[in-house]
């Protein structure tokens, strides 16, 4: 019984011991990180939209209207409730065939994005849907 009283004593001693080695180990916490950002004062934004080909806006976070643009066939505009001229645009097709996508800030609109869907055989527009995730920094 004597025996098992010091080996958990032991035991405790060792564990205890590295421990204190392995923090001793590591450098010191830096001082000069600079103080985190007040919550809510990070100043960004994620936005989203799903489009159908036809242009239809069908869910997303921020996105307030999609459409086609009448007589371009697979061009399209996405207008967002925030200005997004400093934004960056992911665009994916969700076309069951190949198509490239992209997207950039819309000419005369600064709440909106264009973009383009071109058939990846002959690069001719195409309809297609797609999702495009939006971030907007500081």
């Amino acid at each position: 019984m004597k025996f098992i009283i010091v080996a958990l004593a032991l035991a405790g001693m060792t564990s205890n011991a590295s421990a204190q080695a392995s923090s001793a180990d590591q450098p010191p916490p830096s001082t000069s990180l600079k103080q985190s950002a007040v919550p809510g004062d990070l100043g960004m934004a994620i936005m989203s939209a799903v489009v159908s080909s036809n242009g239809n806006l069908a869910r997303g976070e921020g996105a307030t209207n999609a459409f086609e643009i009448p007589g371009a066939p697979g061009r399209y505009e996405v207008v967002f409730g925030r200005d997004v001229t400093s934004c960056t645009f992911a665009v994916t097709g969700t076309s069951s065939t190949a198509v490239i996508v992209y997207a950039q800030n819309r000419f005369g609109n600064p709440n909106a994005i264009f973009v383009n869907a071109a058939s990846a055989i002959n690069q001719s527009n195409v309809q297609s849907g797609f999702t495009v995730i939006v971030y907007c920094g500081r």
